[in-house]
């Protein structure tokens, strides 16, 4: 067996070997013993990260009988006159035949993702899960394609969407009824990464106070509903960010050229207008169809810099930047006011690192001042929008809904408050006012911030105005990323109708409802499917470090184990109560800790613990590794 010596763990071109010289497919346990191994879940979580990272092709991890436990999908090129497809992940594969209601559409030279199934005689079965195309404009990762399409997400273009983005033209500037702000050095904020540039902003000070104006891309124009374009994007309902890959929901031609509010371009757009007196109060607000010219494309850190004083971009810059600080303050104030829980996740980026396994590394994403900023002024941007669009009816706009937590999930959130000292009553039930009162006395207090983000309800799209509570608003909308949102496109389309003085379209409403159904539906794959694109990222990152011992801090807890932030990449692993020591493991809600019965070892969160990195069906998963003296290290994160 060739392998890591240290690990006692075979590589994949030993699986591999053992799986072409097997008359049958083998059970996990044969597999083990014909590789002299122990088998298990460690023996599991290693083959499972074998086929993640392409080392054992799908074609032969479906020849292991796992319970559906290690992935077995392929990609598969259609051959002409109904001869199936051919494997493209491995050289030993021959053809397999295509089965489900798919197949019957695929054309000869497609490329499909297929799930494979048992060899039957000389020929394997597979289940067609979807069509792998090339997204316009881009050569896509294709494990990233074969995941999106996994989760039913397209990624190319139909030819007639492409048609209409193509014959999409500017017109040669403002018309008499649209702003001429071409003048105003508006500004993009937005991450390094960033390709299509949704919104620009600018501010200013005012003998009166203060004068701040959000440009919205105007995609509306270019993309008539019911179009084959419109009808790609609804069928998107957003656009996909991973690492080193973007799937838009529009083609190139609009989302990086004429709809982005490129620097030193004219581009129309949405503007909305605010107005400050010098006590903070709002004194104006203004929307309407514009054209401006974007003095240049900052990254939040170039932002944060000007700020600090320590760069300059330009003199107009710098004090429009300046400008929007002291906007920011208002609007924090106002937040505050009405009992918004202004907490945001900690979230995981991937850095580009030439070198590295897969090209990047995993990092915590650093919350700048400048992040808070613009966040600031795009909800109060959004806010206004709702409350135009709800005065005048609603009609066929997308308005976004957050309720309150349950009675149950705030009873839980006060046990596991009180259980690490930061709540006196555990048997009380938490009101939103005690959240918010926490929330602003948190920024040390990760724990805190974690339990209060995990005690929140799911935001959703619907047809009719709703609370936002996390905001504090009674209605709300995502209006600022018509480019990347097509609830947003709908909401452009809905407001640019009222601003023309004509009367609400009266919707269908179960056409709204359906339409909300969707876009959540959406929502919900797009961020299962970029999680699994950062599992395999993390994986192929951490899998040369399955024998270093790294440093992590325990977050939430249950019987089936502990979850482990790895204090160097921000990653989050799961420590399986089976990989703990030996003993009966229970759960100390009152002073939230694990703890073994006989023992009495315990892991309270927070605790620092050594760690080995592995990767399971959830994706990362740590093995405990025992610190010389104590057990576990105590202190928080």
């Amino acid at each position: 067996m060739t392998g890591d010596p240290a690990s006692g763990l075979p590589d994949g071109a030993a699986v591999v070997a053992c799986l072409r010289d097997a008359p049958e497919s083998l059970s996990l346990s044969d597999l083990a013993r014909q590789l002299g191994v122990t088998g298990g879940t460690r023996f599991l979580h290693h083959l499972r990260g074998l086929v993640l990272s392409g080392e054992v092709a799908p074609v032969w991890a479906a020849r292991i009988r796992s319970g559906g436990r290690i992935p077995a999908t392929a990609r598969a090129l259609v051959l002409p006159g109904g001869r199936g497809a051919r494997l493209l992940d491995d050289s030993f594969a021959g053809r397999v035949g295509l089965r489900g209601p798919f197949a019957s559409t695929l054309a000869p030279g497609d490329v499909v993702l297929v799930r494979l199934g048992e060899r039957q005689a000389k020929r394997m079965d597979a289940w067609v899960l979807g069509r792998l195309e090339q997204a316009s404009g881009t050569t896509p990762d294709l494990d990233a394609c074969a995941l999106f399409a996994a989760h039913g997400l397209p990624v190319a273009f139909c030819p007639q969407a492409l048609a209409d983005a193509g014959a999409c033209v500017l017109p040669h500037g403002p018309t008499e009824d649209e702003a001429d702000l071409r003048d105003l050095p508006f500004v993009t904020i937005d991450g390094t990464d960033a390709q299509d540039f949704d919104d620009a902003v600018w501010a200013t000070r005012t003998a009166t106070g203060l004068r701040a104006m959000v440009a919205i891309a105007d995609v509306a124009r270019h993309v008539a509903p019911g179009s084959p374009l419109d009808q790609a994007a609804r069928e998107r309902g957003q656009s996909l960010y991973g690492p080193g890959q973007v799937v838009p929901m529009l083609p190139a031609r609009l989302s990086d050229d004429l709809c982005s509010l490129r620097p030193g371009a004219d581009r129309p757009c949405l503007f909305v207008e605010l107005c400050f007196d010098t006590a903070g109060q709002t004194t104006e607000r203004r929307i309407g169809r514009g054209w401006i010219r974007s003095a240049r494309r900052l990254t939040y850190e170039m932002a944060e810099a000007v700020l600090d004083g320590t760069t300059s971009g330009s003199a107009p810059i710098d004090a429009s930047l300046q400008a929007l600080r002291a906007v920011d303050a208002v609007l924090q104030a106002s937040e505050r006011e009405r009992g918004a829980l202004g907490l945001a996740a900690r979230e995981i980026t991937f850095v580009p690192e030439p070198g590295a396994p897969g090209g990047f590394r995993p990092c915590r994403r650093p919350r700048l001042r400048t992040h808070g900023v613009i966040e600031r002024l795009m909800v109060a941007v959004n806010a206004v929008i709702a409350r135009c669009l709800s005065d005048a009816g609603g009609g066929t706009a997308m308005f976004r809904h957050h309720p309150l937590p349950s009675p149950h999930r705030r009873r839980g959130l006060a046990r596991a408050l009180a259980g690490l000292g930061r709540w006196a009553d555990s048997e009380r039930t938490l009101t939103w006012a005690d959240m918010t009162a926490l929330a602003r006395g948190s920024d040390d207090d990760p724990a805190v911030q974690a339990l209060l983000l995990r005690a929140q309800a799911r935001a959703t799209y619907a047809a009719v105005p709703g609370r936002h509570a996390g905001l504090g608003l009674k209605v709300y909308t995502h209006a600022t990323s018509p480019i990347r949102r097509y609830a947003d496109l709908v909401v452009q389309r809905a407001l640019f109708h009222v601003l023309a003085g004509l009367a609400p379209v009266d919707a269908d409403r179960s056409d709204g409802a359906a339409l909300a159904a969707h876009l959540n539906a959406r929502e919900r794959a797009g961020q299962d499917a970029m999680r699994a694109l950062a599992d395999r990222h993390i994986f192929a990152y951490l899998r040369d470090k399955t024998d270093t011992t790294l440093t992590g801090s325990i977050g939430s807890m249950s019987v089936l184990g502990l979850s482990v932030e790895l204090c160097e990449t921000g990653v989050t692993g799961v420590l399986p109560s089976s990989a703990l020591p030996s003993d009966s493991w229970t759960i100390d809600e009152r002073h939230q800790r694990l703890i073994a019965r006989s023992s009495g070892v315990s892991f309270p969160w927070g605790t620092r613990v050594h760690v080995r990195p592995g990767f399971g069906s959830g994706g990362c998963v740590v093995t405990l590794v025992p610190a010389p003296g104590p057990f576990v290290e105590a202190g928080g994160s």
